[in-house]
């Protein structure tokens, strides 16, 4: 009896390494290591350059250098157009899909610009102290009943914070990264522009609600036909669409008559407002800022520098939801004038601020109705997004021997230390009190 030949593509499987410079199980294993370590400290790692690094596995594999050896990188583009070489890449891509599980896949994604010291400043021990200062915050204002206590009384806590829309929204366009799944979205630095834009303010609160639109547009003049456009809208008008110190405090001052009157808040409740730092700017700690807030009884808590993304409930589920219609409307119209602009934002902001998502923007900074402020949602669930560093050679955990030698170091960012000043020269430490300490009149 003669027995049936095993089919050549089943027969290659089966014995694994039958291409030309195929990668072994450790070195395959090694490059995904790579590619969460780049990631992990903010580089770009897009397809080219996992082809460069598995290049020089590559080459100890066919015979051409050994582990000790330096290439000569002036003959890559050679093998850059190699047709085997593309098959030993593209095995280690379906290797990775087929063996590791979904959340350590390597994608392709788009790479969001983030600058170094920005995520340097923002650290575990820093978002701790922020909780701390959150428990001892709420319990004043009426909203925790104790220490360690489920959150109550959700219309005393709110959030504001702007939200800009413009040509160049910090991505860099065309350019992605081959990024591990479980890590998020890959970053590096990236340039910001100036062109026109429009700003949207919203305060949200933890019941759900949200506040009239507060929108500001590029311009010297207001026009009559805004509120005909959008009629609950509070528009104001600045030289580049962005609010002023001064258009903040009329922001302010008209939110928190609205919320004693329409907000349907009694005087006898305080109310905590959470927002930013300003961006650098003394807008959010101006001195109108504490009269408003002593005589309508509200507590602004300001977020440290660079600590929004973490810990800001707008830059969450609402802001995105926001953007993400907003790229929508702008798909499918390149130009806008001043008042198509603020049109597309009547649309946006009606899908993007709805009760739905305002609770999930809450709830993925770990403040829910009902339950305690759980810091687990910051520090763990989000956590391998926000605190990002250089990782030590110790931690790269490479499995063959020439790993090190072959694939290059990260380039990354060292954080800065917690101490660090912010512009208007409060400690970081310090910043969610800086308002108790301010002595404030009642005009």
């Amino acid at each position: 009896m003669v027995r049936a030949r095993r089919p050549r593509c089943q027969l290659s499987s089966v014995l694994g390494r039958r291409t030309k410079g195929a990668l072994t199980s450790k070195q395959k294993q090694d490059l995904l290591t790579h590619a969460q370590v780049m990631q992990k400290s903010c580089s770009v790692f897009t397809s080219k350059d996992a082809k460069k690094a598995m290049w020089r596995f590559y080459l100890v594999n066919i015979g051409v250098v050994d582990k000790e050896s330096p290439v000569d990188w002036s003959s890559y583009t050679e093998y850059a157009k190699d047709k085997n070489m593309d098959s030993v890449f593209r095995s280690w891509l379906e290797w990775v899909k087929r063996t590791q599980p979904e959340t350590e896949q390597v994608l392709s994604k788009k790479v969001v610009g983030m600058k170094g010291e920005q995520a340097a400043q923002c650290s575990e021990q820093s978002v701790k102290a922020h909780f701390d200062a959150f428990e001892k915050v709420f319990l004043d204002v009426g909203a925790l009943p104790k220490l360690g206590g489920e959150l109550q009384n959700a219309h005393r806590v709110w959030a504001v914070d702007e939200k800009a829309m413009v040509d160049d929204v910090g991505k860099l366009k065309f350019v992605r990264s081959l990024s591990v799944k479980s890590l998020g979205v890959p970053n590096c630095a990236a340039g910001s522009s100036n062109f026109r834009h429009i700003t949207v303010m919203p305060f949200i609160c933890l019941d759900g609600r949200v506040s009239p639109p507060y929108i500001t547009v590029s311009g010297q003049a207001e026009m009559h036909a805004w509120a005909r456009v959008w009629p609950c809208a509070f528009v104001k008008a600045t030289e580049r669409g962005a609010v002023t110190t001064d258009l903040f405090i009329e922001y302010y001052a008209h939110f928190c008559q609205w919320l004693r009157s329409e907000g349907n808040v009694s005087m006898d409740e305080e109310v905590v407002i959470i927002m930013g730092s300003g961006g650098g700017s003394m807008s959010h700690f101006a001195t109108e800022i504490g009269v408003l807030s002593a005589k309508y009884r509200c507590r602004p808590f300001y977020l440290a520098p660079y600590h929004t993304a973490a810990l800001m409930p707008l830059d969450q589920a609402p802001n995105r939801e926001f953007e993400r219609a907003w790229s929508e409307c702008r798909s499918k119209q390149s130009n806008f004038s001043t008042l198509q602009a603020l049109d597309a934002c009547h649309e946006c902001w009606d899908k993007a601020y709805s009760s739905q998502n305002v609770l999930k923007g809450f709830a993925s900074v770990g403040m829910t109705l009902g339950k305690p402020l759980c810091r687990e949602k910051v520090l763990l669930e989000r956590g391998p997004h926000l605190f990002r560093k250089t990782v030590p050679k110790q931690e790269r955990n490479y499995v063959s021997d020439c790993a090190d030698k072959v694939l290059s170091p990260p380039k990354g960012y060292k954080r800065a230390p917690d101490s660090v000043r912010c512009s208007c020269n409060l400690d970081i430490s310090s910043v969610p009190h800086a308002v108790q300490r301010m002595k404030l009149s009642t005009p």
